[in-house]
């Protein structure tokens, strides 16, 4: 089956960003305790952020990005946080997150944003899914040229060209004002907390002269087997010419998934981890306060729930956790956050 021209809900771009990727032996605790909390304690908010954790020789790879005033101490942080040679940080000022909305866990809109940025040979520094979009961390520089690109692979509800798109669009500025934090309760607000279980967790790292466009036929392939996608992530692995891709997709898919995988990426070595879950919660300020994700991370951090993998983009935050822990995660959380 092929995928031109998807029909989606919207786009929108955040400029004026500053982007830091960091590569750790210490998994999790690095971006809690290193990163996330000292950022909260700073009033800076991370305005995008994943995690996965490391295995098979591999370090943790976290991304996290704040808008550009706060960039160099971000990075400041991240390399504080680096505890062995093996370690490192690395820098992107002047970033912009683009958002495709309508996702809804469907490989192809994911498997389209990814070919979409290859043909316009879009360097990523990070993607990540939330409930209803899919974001990408590029260059502010390569902006114009990667919408260019998504109105010639999909269409928009909203918009019929590019030239409409950035007519719409308010100043930077504006934009800017949005994730600068202003709503700061004294219990987080959130809309739901949700669950997800019987997941498995996959992820393999590809060459990056072929990540893009090899990963988006993997994607379209689990369309035709209508394979949903609840939570994925890419980013670049410092320490290699490679990115390093994750995804969950349900336990029943598991035969299936390998077989698919091990023809696409013949000699790569897909990873899965199985018997784990997807935690989801979103929440109307979670674009506009710090303090969020380091929040849920020191509350799992006291329930002693082991953080596999997490993506905040948008409004939403997918938190995966084995299957044994996600109990004692939701729970906590329920204690955490303010629900309706």
């Amino acid at each position: 089956m092929t995928y031109e021209s998807i029909a989606v809900g919207g786009l929108k771009v955040v400029e004026g960003g500053a982007c830091v990727a960091v590569s750790s032996s210490n998994g999790a605790d690095h971006l809690r305790a290193g990163i996330c909390v000292p950022l909260a304690q700073q009033r800076i908010n991370a305005t995008f952020l994943t995690h996965m954790n490391g295995g098979g020789g591999l370090n943790s790879v976290s991304v996290i990005c704040t808008d550009i005033e706060a960039g160099t101490t971000n990075y400041s942080l991240a390399k504080a946080s680096c505890s062995s040679t093996q370690d490192m940080a690395r820098l992107h000022p002047g970033t912009c997150i683009v958002s495709l909305y309508a996702y809804s866990r469907r490989p192809e809109i994911v498997g389209n944003f990814l070919r979409a940025l290859a043909r316009a040979k879009i360097m990523i520094y990070a993607v990540a899914s939330s409930h209803s979009s899919i974001s990408a961390v590029i260059s502010l520089k390569a902006m114009d040229k990667a919408i260019r690109q998504l109105f010639e692979d999909f269409h928009f509800s909203s918009y019929t060209s590019p030239a409409e798109f950035f007519a719409t669009q308010p100043p930077p500025e504006e934009l800017l004002k949005k994730v600068i934090a202003r709503y700061q309760e004294s219990v987080i607000k959130i809309y739901c907390l949700e669950k997800l279980p019987d997941q498995d967790l996959w992820s393999l790292s590809v060459p990056s002269v072929m990540a893009l466009e090899s990963f988006a036929e993997a994607l379209f392939a689990l369309s035709d087997i209508r394979c949903p996608i609840p939570f994925f992530l890419a980013v670049p692995l410092l320490e290699k010419k490679e990115l390093l891709f994750s995804f969950s997709t349900s336990s029943d898919h598991a035969d299936e998934m390998r077989r698919l995988l091990n023809s696409r990426f013949p000699g790569i070595t897909p990873r899965r981890q199985g018997q784990v879950a997807a935690i989801f919660l979103n929440g109307p300020h979670f674009g506009e306060r710090y303090g969020i994700v380091s929040t849920l991370l020191e509350a799992l951090n006291r329930a002693k729930v082991s953080l596999l993998a997490i993506s905040c983009s948008v409004s939403s935050i997918y938190a995966m956790v084995k299957k044994e822990e996600v109990e004692p995660a939701m729970e906590i959380l329920r204690r955490t956050f303010e629900l309706p």
